[in-house]
């Protein structure tokens, strides 16, 4: 084995471990952050307009002599999945019309959970503004049901 092999097995050697506490305490901070949002009991699905990443890929299709481009796009979401809430991300590519696969982001690949960080501040910010916007439509909807019971009242009373 030459020296240049040796010294990249030793340095892979010596950063696995670091690697590995650090994608176990990035999954334990996914862990929370979604336990937290369950607890709020809100019952909204938003997505992160911008993909996580995006990548393509080169192939070509069974039964055919050419190549095409499949451009593959991941997002972060807040959802129901498999009948449970939780933090979500998608993955959806552009040669098909078939619903996008759908994962919890815990039981997503280690790059899918780090890139979606960067994502969950935007993910929080889009579940605040539905939450509120829902929140108003039903204080709308409160008063205008206590002016229906009203009116009803004065009929029934007649």
């Amino acid at each position: 084995m030459n020296s240049t092999m040796e010294t990249s097995l030793k340095q892979i050697s010596t950063v696995s471990r670091s690697f590995h506490q650090a994608s176990d305490e990035v999954s334990t901070q996914v862990a929370g952050l979604e336990c937290a949002l369950n607890a709020c009991g809100l019952g909204v699905s938003p997505w992160v307009e911008e993909p996580i990443f995006t990548e393509s890929e080169i192939t070509e299709p069974e039964g055919t002599d050419h190549l095409i481009e499949i451009n593959y796009e991941y997002r972060l979401g807040y959802g129901m999945h498999n009948g449970k809430w939780g933090l979500i991300a998608s993955c959806s590519w552009d040669v098909t019309d078939d619903d996008p696969k759908i994962t919890f982001l815990r039981d997503a690949s280690r790059e899918m959970r780090l890139k979606a960080l960067y994502a969950i501040p935007n993910l929080l910010n889009s579940l605040a503004v539905q939450v509120t916007a829902l929140t108003d439509e039903a204080l709308k909807k409160a008063a205008l049901a206590k002016k229906i019971a009203a009116g009803l009242k004065q009929i029934m009373s007649c």
